[in-house]
């Protein structure tokens, strides 16, 4: 029955429209791995924290990249509202919003590197395929996984997404278009509340961060060269005092007070 209705809702979703090159199959999920759950909140266009078993637990959407509601505008004058995380946002909170849930942990990669749970959530009793909805409006770009769970059918729904220019694949206006958070309050925009209240939370948990390798003695700032992007991130507390601070980088402060 599962089974049925998830095609059905995919079919509905996605068949309406004519395709260069056919839909590959939707494959669905184990019925023994579905948990349900309600929406707690929606942090982006790619990131929820969901009622699960009477806990609130933070899920990232496995296979789907919307641009972040937070970034560095670059200038060291703030914060930046991405073009289309707000947009992201709000249209996946009116898809979970006060529905009943399903959703399956990422079988192959259950936690991302920083600590937070990968899934694929379904909205009930339609069967929607939530990560792939957002992925074919344009909303999220698809994180490729060429072994992941309905990667060819993510990529399918991106190339289409793409192709009508839908969302996240509209042109890129000149210059581009960013809502800059000021910190000193000169030229500051109108930011929703919840949204500055995100801001906050995401300014804490990433100044909490280190990065380490996986055989290393030094743990690292985000941007270190020893890194080089392939750090494994790592709260502060984790680590305790088993790794030392990178003299390069000197993740603890700005003094260069690292330890060799």
């Amino acid at each position: 029955m599962l089974g049925a209705v998830l095609f059905f809702a995919q079919a509905v979703a996605v068949g309406d429209e004519p395709a260069a090159r056919p839909m590959p199959r939707v494959i669905e999920p184990d019925a023994d791995r579905l948990v349900a759950a309600v929406l707690h909140r929606v942090i982006d266009g790619d990131s929820v924290e969901l009622f699960v078993q009477g806990a609130v637990v933070r899920y990232e959407l496995a296979g789907a990249d919307s641009p972040d509601i937070l970034t560095e505008d670059g200038k060291g004058d703030g914060a930046a509202i991405l073009r289309g995380s707000a947009e992201a946002r709000s249209y996946l909170k009116s898809l979970l919003d006060g529905e009943q849930l399903a959703v399956m942990t990422d079988p192959r990669r259950g936690i991302n590197p920083r600590g937070h749970r990968r899934g694929y959530v379904y909205r009930m009793p339609d069967g929607l395929f939530v990560n792939l909805e957002m992925v074919r409006l344009g909303f999220s770009k698809h994180a490729r996984d060429p072994s992941g769970f309905n990667d060819s059918v993510m990529l399918w729904a991106q190339d289409r997404a793409r192709d009508a220019r839908k969302g996240v694949w509209l042109p890129v206006p000149k210059p581009a278009a960013v809502d800059v958070v000021s910190t000193d309050g000169a030229g500051a925009v109108e930011v929703p509340e919840e949204i500055a209240e995100e801001v906050e939370v995401e300014q804490a948990v990433e100044s909490s961060m280190v990065y380490v390798t996986e055989f290393g003695s030094k743990y690292h700032s985000k941007d270190c060269q020893h890194v080089r992007g392939s750090g494994i991130a790592k709260d502060r507390n984790e680590i305790e005092d088993s790794l030392k601070a990178c003299k390069v980088c000197k993740p603890d402060d700005l003094d260069g007070a690292g330890d060799d």
